[in-house]
This record gives structure tokens, C-alpha cells and sequence, in this order.
């Protein structure tokens, strides 16, 4: 529960207000990566500007791919974005295609997950008891700068395992997403062009049952 509301899975309304400014930071970082990037696919690109795309690429993986999918917190687009990019780049969506996939992996990859996992939950955890030291205020007033200071340096901690468990989860999609083909008794896309059409196909299938 606390993990939802940290990621903005807020009120509607208060969601999408909220989530504005992430919608037009999604809007700017693109616009700078359609400069750039034609000038470094030409081989014309300087040094800094390479250095500007690549970082304004990292940026972009933090958050989801389309407007309408901003959330009203940092967290919530990191996660977002983890989500989303199995379905955008394959089509496959995580949520009908994860339970599946994950009975379908090798122990080495199931326990990178599992750390990664861990390590988020954690951090989750010393957010929730910082946050609740705020109560001592009655006390101290010192109580609640040092809940505001712990609660900070515990959500950039839970950011930071919020992007390497999303980094795994996409990671086990690029390099396993076969098994779940194989599983299920559907071809593999012949190419990389037809591939998110299969994609999409296998999870409506999941979905709705074979057609």
C-alpha cells in the first residue's frame, strides 16, 4: 500500500494535475533527443552533444513512453516506465505476461529479481519508519527534521533500487521473453519488424483465450 502511494496512485483528478509537470518534462527531453540524435546517427555529433543525448536518454528510461501514462511522482514514473517498456518495444503487456513468464526462468535470473525486489521493499520500509518518527513532533520539534531528512535520503534510496529492479525486469523480457512463446505453444515472431504484432497477439490471447 505504501509503495502504491508513493508511486501517485492518487485520486484521479489529483493524479493527472499533479502529473502535468511530468508530461512536459517527457515533452522537452524528446524534443532535445530528436535533435540530437539524427547528428549523432549522421556521425556529426560534437562530444557534448553526444554526452547531452546520452544523458538525455537515461532520463527518458525513467519515464513512460507515452504523456498519458505520467504519474505525479518521480517513483511512480520510474516505475511506470518499467512497466510500459516490455509492451512498447514487444507487446507484451507485464501484467498478463510476467506471472507466466517468471514459472519460466532460470534460478540465476529469478534470484537477481528477487534481490532487486528485496532491496526496493526495504527501502520502502525505512521510508514508512522514517516518516513515522514525525510523531515525536508532540515531544521535540527536532522530530520532524529528522523524519523530512531520513524520509529524503530513503526515497532517493528507493528510486535508485526502483531502477535497477526495472532495469532486471525489462532485461529478463530482452533475453527470455522466447520461453514464454515456447510455453505457450505459439511460433516466435520470424523478425524483429512482426514482433510486436505477436506480442500483442499472445497477450490478447492471455487475455481473452486463443481466437
Amino acid at each position: 500500500i505504501v509503495l502504491r502511494l508513493l508511486q501517485g496512485y492518487w485520486p484521479a483528478p489529483l493524479r493527472s494535475m499533479l502529473a502535468a509537470r511530468y508530461r512536459h518534462r517527457l515533452a522537452d527531453e524528446t524534443e532535445i533527443w530528436d535533435d540530437l540524435y539524427p547528428r549523432w546517427a549522421e556521425d556529426k555529433a560534437t562530444a557534448t552533444e553526444t554526452a547531452e543525448l546520452q544523458a538525455t536518454e537515461r532520463r527518458l528510461r525513467r519515464l513512460p513512453a507515452t504523456p498519458e501514462k505520467a504519474m505525479p511522482t518521480r517513483l511512480g514514473n520510474v516505475m511506470r516506465a518499467a512497466e510500459g517498456r516490455p509492451y512498447d518495444w514487444y507487446g507484451l503487456d507485464s501484467v498478463s505476461c510476467w506471472p507466466r513468464l517468471w514459472l519460466l526462468l532460470p534460478d540465476p535470473a529469478k534470484e537477481e529479481v528477487n534481490v532487486a525486489r528485496a532491496d526496493l521493499e526495504t527501502a520502502v520500509t525505512w521510508w514508512t519508519w522514517a516518516a513515522l518518527t514525525a510523531v515525536w513532533i508532540i515531544l521535540t520539534p527536532w522530530a520532524l527534521l529528522v523524519a523530512a531528512v531520513a524520509c529524503l535520503f530513503s526515497y532517493l534510496a528507493m528510486i535508485g533500487s526502483a531502477v535497477r529492479f526495472g532495469e532486471l525486469v525489462n532485461a529478463v523480457y530482452d533475453v527470455h521473453r522466447g520461453l514464454l512463446y515456447d510455453a505457450l505453444g505459439y511460433a516466435r515472431p520470424g523478425s524483429r519488424e512482426s514482433e510486436r504484432d505477436a506480442g500483442i497477439a499472445l497477450t490478447q490471447a492471455l487475455l481473452r483465450g486463443p481466437a
